[in-house]
């Protein structure tokens, strides 16, 4: 594999810059491949059902720590040997070519930080680190919102008005979120009210997230898809789980590429009701 156009772990700069160096064969990142549904055993018949899944990433590092003097060498293989130290979690990121999306994963050491002098001035360095989630996310944290009710506006209408619109039923517009990696991504929902019985619909899978909550002008509901959770008021909010609607709801993630989403429910105001999407980009390494 081929090394990264940028490599940072927990934002130390380990690709090519002063004093660090990776080799040219020192980048290996990879998730093994999961097994088949269906596992034949020799010693029976027939099949046994083997639910697949991703295991662990492995990212293997290899390169050079350089100083103009022993102390500074010492010194900077310190602070690279901090960052992969026993137990600890760091964030490792990288850019697979100039202009690349900067993905990152969290990260803990695999195995032994193994270092060889190679001069007075300059240390091989090689270091296995793992990552429970084998997916990597963007560093970016997207963010989108629109107002459902923004179709029915400017309908044969000239005139200023000083009241509320309120419309009830199917929204008529809907929004496009694009998940940039080749792995789906689970969205962080924000609905803000006023409205009733809100659904959040995938036009692109067909899947919906449907609720009974009776949202006031100003409320909230935050819905985390990765978490499982529906918060009332703020995203960390009271837990209310009671809200969603187990029987239609489908607890969708993006897919890979464009998503064309919307918000259905009664009672929604123009200007006020609005749907928001939080979510970062999701790939398998490869």
């Amino acid at each position: 594999m081929s090394v990264p156009a940028r490599v940072l772990l927990d934002g130390l700069p380990i690709h090519l810059t002063s004093g660090y160096a990776l080799a040219p064969d020192g980048w290996d990142l990879a998730v093994p491949e999961p097994r088949s549904a269906l596992v034949e055993y020799a010693r029976r018949h027939g099949a046994a059902d083997d639910t697949a899944y991703l295991g662990p990433a492995v990212a293997s590092l290899s390169g050079m720590v350089m100083g103009t003097t022993h102390a500074e060498l010492h010194q900077r293989l310190d602070t690279l040997r901090a960052r992969c130290a026993p137990g600890r979690e760091a964030l490792l990121q990288w850019e697979r070519y100039p202009g690349d999306v900067l993905w990152q994963m969290a990260v803990r050491l695999g195995g032994r930080f193994e270092t060889r002098h190679q001069n007075g001035h300059g240390a091989l360095y090689a270091v296995t680190l793992t990552g429970a989630d084998p997916l990597a996310l963007s560093a970016e944290l997207h963010e989108a919102g629109y107002d459902p009710t923004t179709g029915h506006q400017g309908i044969g209408v000239e005139f200023d008005l000083t009241f509320d619109l309120a419309f009830t039923g199917t929204a008529v517009s809907s929004m496009n979120l694009t998940n940039a990696g080749n792995m789906p991504s689970p969205p962080l929902w924000r609905i803000e009210g006023p409205v009733t019985d809100p659904v959040i619909e995938s036009l692109t899978t067909g899947e919906e997230i449907a609720t009974t909550a009776d949202l006031s002008a100003g409320q909230e509901l935050w819905i985390d898809v990765g978490r499982r959770t529906a918060r009332l008021g703020a995203e960390d909010g009271t837990l209310r789980l009671d809200l969603i609607d187990e029987a239609s709801t489908a607890w969708f993630d993006l897919t890979p590429g464009v998503n064309e989403v919307r918000l259905t429910g009664a009672g929604m105001t123009t200007g006020q009701t609005t749907l928001t999407a939080r979510w970062r980009d999701a790939r398998l390494p490869d």
